[in-house]
């Protein structure tokens, strides 16, 4: 898709930055614009799915097992992507995350706490995450000013 031309293109990452004493520690948070990596690994559920009398085949949608698998999914997705987000952090090295293993992926949380920041840095750090990958009220003000400053006609002098 274009746009007069252009494709839209990757929207600029986000820093949030933790400091300790003289130490500055950078986080660099991209927005995922792309889960196909993702599907890959963990496949959308499906319904269980039976045969009536006479051919009619139907869905069962409440079947425990899949309102059960189907949470499963989505917390494992969000998980993936905050690890993707926050994977634009240089250097950045986890001790129990595999990002080729799902099961490992929620480990994130208690290794944030484990290398000291506290609680309330961490929801900072998530909340940064999902600003990233979200269309927050900051970046609309920043755009539309950008936008109004490029109609303003120059000042002759």
């Amino acid at each position: 898709m274009k746009i007069k031309g252009l494709t839209i293109g990757e929207p600029k990452p986000r820093v949030t930055i933790i400091e300790r004493g003289d130490v500055t520690h950078v986080f660099k948070l991209k927005a995922v614009t792309n889960t196909d990596e993702f599907d890959k690994i963990c496949p959308l559920p499906q319904p269980p799915k039976s045969m009536k009398p006479g051919g009619l085949v139907t869905v069962n949608y409440e079947s425990p097992e899949y309102k059960e698998a189907l949470t499963k999914y989505y917390q494992l997705k969000t998980n993936w992507i905050v690890l993707q987000s926050i994977s634009a952090t240089e250097e950045l090295q986890w001790d129990t995350v595999d990002l080729n293993k799902p099961d490992t992926w929620e480990n994130y949380i208690k290794e944030l706490g484990d290398a000291g920041l506290t609680q309330g840095e961490i929801t900072h750090l998530i909340t940064e995450i999902n600003k990233a990958n979200s269309f927050d009220s900051d970046r609309m003000d920043e755009a539309l000013d950008r936008f109004i400053r490029g109609q303003e006609a120059p000042v002759a002098g």
